[in-house]
């Protein structure tokens, strides 16, 4: 998984969508081997990701993590309340497949509650 998650790394620098793209594409067909460790990293792309189809395609292994550990939806909560539309989107998005796949509605409900009140 090491030299898998370097060449994502690599392939992430490199600044061109498809790039980008590809390598979130390599690390979800592996996102049964993602760790909480990965969870900075993705943090790092999200902050630099400016299109809907790099944003969706990252939520997606966040919501890999969130599925392996409900602890994380604290961290998703608090996204919902950012300034950064990206941000929000994300922490909806990455709360989805454990709602989905695992029926667990109460994560959703306490992510996306801030979002109530949300005028943005």
């Amino acid at each position: 998984m090491r030299s898998v998650l370097t060449l994502a790394e690599s392939l992430w620098r490199s600044r061109i969508p498809d790039e980008r793209m590809v390598a979130i594409l390599l690390l979800e067909a592996r996102d049964r081997f993602l760790e909480d460790a990965q969870w900075k990293m993705f943090r790092r792309w999200m902050k630099q990701v400016r299109t809907v189809e790099l944003g969706d395609a990252l939520a997606r292994l966040f919501g890999a993590l969130v599925m392996g550990d409900r602890s994380w939806i604290r961290v998703l909560r608090h996204w919902t309340q950012s300034e950064d539309p990206w941000e929000r989107r994300m922490a909806v998005l990455s709360v989805l497949p454990r709602c989905h796949l695992m029926k667990d509605t109460e994560a959703a409900e306490f992510v996306c509650a801030p979002l109530r009140q949300d005028r943005n």
